[in-house]
């Protein structure tokens, strides 16, 4: 891993303590902690599997290729699969056995971040629909804001009376990065102003969102204001803004040359999957507004939301706890959502934490 890579994961190495080790009769019970880079924790932190049962958030499509968690949320459990026996007969023909982390394969769970979505936070409201459509999507080109664009071309030169609304954020990684998201919003911005689009953006122009703007209840409020929502990216990570609709009772639409992570939870019961073009789009947010019939909130409390997802996961550390001699014992509620996890200092925070628990074994001694 260059330099500048290297830089990158640490900037966004992010998690969550959900419980802190602590010294039982039966010696020390790990605590839980959540990290999107569980390999690099563990180069960082010296202990900290010894302290803590590791779950590893996936933050992006694809399988994960971390041997060190304990438990792995995996959207797509038979890409996964495939991804496993690859990558055991590679080790076993290169010899790299020693590079293994753990000595088990960490479990798998099939859900991510997006599935502890908060059921009673993203709920229908009851507000009035001042809009029709509803986007929610950083300023980069890989969101295809375009095709929304030109979607609502069409439905304008139709007079369908279409409403849409747009916010995003921009890109934080690095200076070029936020100078190419915000190159990205004015070229967006001039083409909703040139071609006279009916699309609102809220928060400054969309530009930027302060922290008040990014909780549950105001994105909530926005959502419930819409009929639908729209993602429109072929590459996507763990896509809350899509659960966040579905849990409000607001159908969504994707392409149907989306990965697998925004494909999940999209049946004709959720939303509508249509072909990459304008005009798909346009008629099926004319089908969506003029009465196709939608039970997406029914299939998230059937199927996955916070209650479901934590069961599943406190199951897992409860059998781990039983493995290694402990009683189960409840582990915080995840929420999942950016502002709910620590983004810098994380590693501080975990390593403060096995000392602490260095420090119990010692004292028991």
């Amino acid at each position: 891993m260059g330099g500048e890579q290297r830089a990158e994961v640490m900037a966004n190495h992010s998690g969550v303590i959900l419980r802190l080790p602590a010294w039982t009769s039966n010696g020390l019970r790990r605590g839980v902690l959540v990290s999107n880079y569980p390999d690099v924790l563990r180069r960082n932190v010296h202990g900290v599997a010894d302290s803590f049962w590791i779950i590893e958030r996936r933050g992006w499509c694809g399988p994960s290729r971390s041997r060190g968690a304990h438990v792995t949320l995996v959207d797509d459990i038979p890409a996964q699969r495939r991804w496993d026996r690859v990558s055991s007969m590679g080790r076993i023909a290169r010899d790299l056995a020693p590079w293994l982390m753990t000595h088990a394969a960490p479990v798998r769970l099939p859900i991510s971040n997006a599935d502890f979505i908060d059921t009673d936070a993203f709920a229908p409201d009851g507000r009035p629909k001042t809009h029709d459509v509803i986007m929610v999507a950083r300023w980069d080109s890989f969101k295809r804001h375009d095709l929304i664009l030109d979607a609502f071309g069409i439905l304008g030169a139709r007079r369908s009376g279409v409403r849409g609304v747009l916010v995003g954020h921009v890109d934080r990684k690095s200076i070029l990065a936020r100078l190419r998201s915000r190159a990205y919003h004015s070229r967006i911005i001039a083409r909703i102003r040139d071609e006279q689009l009916p699309i609102d953006l809220p928060f400054s122009e969309g530009i930027e969102t302060t922290a008040t703007d990014r909780t549950k209840a105001t994105m909530a409020a926005l959502i419930n204001g819409a009929r639908m929502g729209v993602i429109l990216s072929k590459t996507e990570g763990v896509n809350r803004f899509k659960m966040e609709c579905m849990a409000c009772d607001v159908p969504v639409i994707i392409c149907a040359d989306a990965c697998w992570t925004l494909r999940k939870h999209v049946t004709a019961k959720t939303g509508m999957v249509v072909p990459r073009r304008a005009d798909a789009l346009a008629d099926a947010i004319l089908a969506m507004r003029d009465g196709m019939a939608f039970t997406p909130r029914a299939h998230v409390l059937a199927t996955s939301g916070c209650v479901n997802s934590m069961r599943m996961l406190q199951q897992s550390i409860d059998e781990l706890d039983m493995a290694a001699g402990h009683p189960p014992a409840t582990i915080s509620a995840y929420d999942g959502r950016n502002n709910t996890l620590i983004w810098s200092g994380f590693a501080d925070q975990v390593r403060e934490a096995v000392a602490h628990a260095i420090a119990l074994r010692q004292r028991s001694i």
